[in-house]
């Protein structure tokens, strides 16, 4: 037997509102006997059975208490016994409230684990002004150093250091400054490189200036500033290139007016000029001499000693006309007996503005001969030409200088 606040809650329970007065009246007559050994069916059958008689009771009872104003005995001992009234409960609602929805629980999965985001200090921040730092630094080193090339290395292992960076600080929220790092320390790297290029090629200069001074000041010890020019055209002709040393000319002649060494690949030769009035003088003798098995022996040799059978004159007055020169015929390499010869243009003019008599001893051991003369007359007297060059070339089969060019330009 249960009380009767157990069976009006487990009423409300079941049927989802209070009891009538005359349900709790026929559960007070049982005892509040709670049944629930019932079939829910029949339970909901006389729930409705109990519900019709309560409301025909209700319309009888209604009926009564309007002629007979005096409660009735149940209803009043309904009041007395029952307890004040109970708020009406929403079981639906209350269910609702309870029972949250679907939707609104939330879903754990024990495996999901969060990201969680970490920034290195070290290596966010510090280490990309590091690589900053470092690459201003080397790019100043790279410039001003001659050393430029190892700096330019160092920079190199900039853009790695700064590859490594951007990597780590990719899960990080920051990694901007390790994208800087990584733009700059290429740029730091070109620069790096151009400044180690410049290096190279001032050192490079600065060695070849040094070589230079050096090869001047080696020079010096062929040089006589007090030399007289004492060489004929015999002691030139005489001359035996690729056998000659350079000892014995120094023997022969003494220093050169001027001395040059020179730099041809792997090989230095030293030339050696000895001139009548100094460099640049008409008349001189030019030797080359290249190092054979340690020894310096004479390659080349060349002179110009002057065409003595013309008079050379500073006022020259022009006894040239286009028919003289016309007359003139050009002989070739392969046939200089078809030039005019020297021996007759000088018998008709034996005064010249400049004349030059040119000596070459060839590698092959050949021996050429050249006489140039030039005739210049800036007011020439009317039909005379003004100016007029010659050149002959020797044959040594007719011991004489054939005509092979000439110009009135």
């Amino acid at each position: 037997m249960a009380t009767r606040e157990e069976w009006v809650r487990h009423f409300e329970d079941v049927n989802g509102r209070k009891p009538s007065p005359e349900e709790f009246m026929e559960a007070k007559k049982e005892g509040f006997v709670i049944a629930s050994e019932e079939p829910s069916d029949q339970v909901s059958e006389q729930v409705e059975a109990q519900q019709v008689d309560s409301s025909e009771a209700t319309e009888e009872v209604s009926a009564d208490s309007v002629a007979d104003t005096q409660p009735d005995e149940a209803q009043v001992a309904l009041e007395e016994e029952a307890p004040k009234q109970m708020p009406e409960l929403n079981l639906e609602k209350e269910q609702e409230k309870e029972t949250p929805k679907t939707s609104q629980i939330p879903l754990e999965n024990p495996y999901y684990k969060p990201k969680v985001t970490k920034n290195n200090a070290f290596v966010n921040i510090a280490l990309p002004i590091i690589i900053l730092v470092l690459g201003i630094l080397f790019v100043i080193l790279s410039w001003t150093l001659p050393i430029g090339f190892v700096f330019t290395f160092l920079a190199f292992f900039l853009i790695i250091l700064a590859i490594v960076t951007l990597v780590l600080s990719l899960k990080s929220t920051r990694k901007a400054l390790s994208i800087i790092a990584l733009v700059m320390s290429i740029i730091f790297f070109m620069t790096s490189l151009a400044g180690a290029g410049y290096q190279a090629v001032k050192y490079v200069m600065n060695h070849a200036d040094q070589f230079e001074a050096d090869l001047r000041y080696r020079a010096n010890k062929y040089i006589d500033k007090d030399y007289q020019f004492d060489w004929t055209e015999d002691q030139f002709k005489e001359l035996k290139v690729d056998s000659l040393t350079l000892g014995e000319v120094l023997d022969a002649h003494g220093k050169a007016t001027d001395a040059e060494w020179r730099n041809e690949g792997e090989t230095l030769t030293l030339d050696l000029t000895y001139s009548k009035e100094g460099t640049g003088s008409d008349n001189f003798v030019h030797l080359t001499f290249k190092s054979k098995d340690g020894t310096y022996i004479l390659e080349h040799a060349s002179a110009d000693f002057g065409y003595d059978k013309v008079k050379e004159v500073s006022d020259y007055q022009s006894n040239w006309t286009k028919e003289d020169y016309d007359k003139l015929t050009v002989g070739t390499q392969a046939d200089l007996l078809k030039g005019t010869r020297l021996s007759d243009v000088v018998s008709n003019h034996s005064e010249a503005s400049f004349s030059t008599h040119e000596l070459t001893q060839t590698d092959e051991g050949d021996l050429t001969q050249k006489v140039s003369l030039s005739f210049y007359d800036y007011s020439p007297d009317s039909g005379k030409l003004k100016t007029v060059h010659l050149t002959f070339d020797y044959d040594k089969r007719e011991n004489e200088y054939f005509l092979t060019d000439k110009s009135d330009e």
